[in-house]
């Protein structure tokens, strides 16, 4: 499994009980957020991080935006906030780990360009 981006960004909010979650949990449908959310700025080309079948679309009641994911035997790898119009890889396909599959953005109830990946 590799980051599903090039290059090196900060986390801007990592896994689970965090103060930002504190501060908003009643826009989090979980228990603490769910995910890392790394600081990359809007557009920047979003790689597979494992190889699997792609299910992708818009999720604006969860606050995800544009988001795809990567279901394979061991789980599922959710990447969200994805630009508009910018996935690269349609639904029902296969992707092949380091594969570009789309680029990152702001879409959903982002409060700025940012990734949220998580492993289901």
């Amino acid at each position: 499994m590799r980051r599903p981006f090039d290059g090196s960004y900060p986390i801007t909010q990592p896994y689970g009980l965090t103060p930002f979650w504190a501060e908003n949990r009643a826009s989090y449908p979980t228990p603490g957020h769910a995910g890392v959310d790394y600081g990359l700025p809007a557009g920047t080309q979003l790689l597979a991080p494992v190889a699997g079948y792609i299910r992708s679309g818009w999720q604006g009641d969860t606050g995800w935006g544009y988001w795809l994911e990567i279901g394979t035997p061991l789980g599922r790898h959710v990447l969200a906030h994805c630009k508009y119009r910018s996935l690269q890889a349609p639904n029902g396909s296969t992707v092949i780990e380091g594969q570009p599959i789309g680029k990152s953005g702001d879409t959903g109830w982002a409060v700025g360009p940012h990734l949220h990946y998580e492993v289901r």
